[in-house]
């Protein structure tokens, strides 16, 4: 987190501070907001009971033992996130976290703008499967990004899944191990589900019959939002000739043909077009793809010849059947 002019300020449990300072303390040059760790976890507890009577009795204890602290040090408690909890249960310990008799609630401006009082600071070994899975999701940032590119809002998937991994690292899930294993697995599933939202879809080589001629492509969005991207196109080698970019709108979920103009310079062979999606910025989304493309512009004559033929010997057979239906009409006397 950080205060009023971005300085960064750790927020740690009263419970590994060797002191009894206030909310306000310093460790090392290190700007630190300290909570009550008792306190704290009443409330939390309290947040989480949708049992009137249970949660009155904890916000009870809770209001008695903050009555008996000092009241000119500054104290700073916490609610932490939880699963499953109710709008009534939370908003009755937030209520009573700043409703304390002989308190003043203030903010993280007025906490900072008290006295920081020396302290040691325990140290706690990290626990290494926590530590994994931030790494995980902070290599996976990379990914969402990109992927979040193509949307007029990237926010609306950036925001929302930083959202759920704070959610998941919280210190709700400590006691639910198994919960917490199969949510994490299930984000990281989430996460490969929206880096793939947006590709394209091939199918196999294709026949340029003609000179000139669009290729067909596909491209697919999973996303459950419109999505902007540019299709880059460009030739194997110099037999073709291809409109290098085409801005493709998809909507939500769904998919969208791109036709792209594409010129031959030969009458056959075999050649190649490789395409790449790009974010409207010009970030490069997922890899390249490679169609192999068979050339056959003589069919394009060998077409028009057996067009001009059946025309011709339409016409023909037209004109004989006229002729003959003449004949057979009588002549007047």
């Amino acid at each position: 987190m950080t205060g009023g002019d971005d300085a960064p300020v750790t927020l740690l449990p009263s419970s590994v501070v060797r002191s009894d300072a206030g909310a306000h303390a310093v460790a090392a040059d290190t700007d630190l907001l300290v909570y009550d760790a008792g306190l704290s976890r009443l409330l939390e507890d309290a947040s989480a009971t949708d049992a009137d009577t249970a949660r009155g009795a904890l916000l009870a204890e809770f209001t008695a033992r903050a009555a008996v602290g000092d009241l000119a040090d500054p104290l700073l408690v916490t609610v932490d996130r939880a699963n499953g909890r109710s709008q009534a249960a939370l908003r009755g310990a937030i209520d009573a976290a700043t409703g304390l008799p002989g308190w003043t609630a203030t903010d993280l401006d007025g906490l900072l703008a008290a006295p920081a009082a020396a302290v040691d600071v325990d140290s706690v070994p990290a626990d290494q499967d926590r530590v994994a899975v931030i790494d995980g999701f902070r290599a996976a940032q990379g990914g969402l990004q990109r992927i979040s590119g193509v949307l007029d809002d990237p926010t609306l998937l950036t925001s929302s899944e930083r959202a759920t991994e704070l959610q998941l690292l919280g210190n709700a899930w400590l006691d639910d191990r198994e919960g917490w294993d199969a949510a994490i697995q299930a984000q990281r599933e989430r996460i490969a589900t929206w880096t793939d939202g947006v590709a394209l879809v091939l199918g196999g080589p294709i026949t340029l019959a003609g000179t000139s001629a669009p290729l067909v492509f596909t491209v697919r969005n999973d996303l459950p939002w419109p999505a902007r991207v540019d299709l880059l196109a460009s030739p194997g080698d110099a037999r073709l000739v291809i409109e290098s970019t085409t801005e493709v709108e998809i909507g939500a979920q769904q998919t969208s043909r791109v036709a792209i103009p594409v010129s031959a310079l030969v009458g056959s062979g075999e050649s190649s077009v490789d395409l790449q999606l790009r974010t409207p910025s010009g970030v490069d989304i997922g890899r390249s793809e490679t169609v192999e493309v068979s050339v056959r512009a003589e069919w394009e004559s060998v077409a028009l010849v057996i067009l001009t033929v059946l025309v011709s010997a339409l016409l023909v057979l037209g004109v004989i059947r006229t002729v003959r239906r003449r004949k057979r009409m009588p002549v007047a006397p």
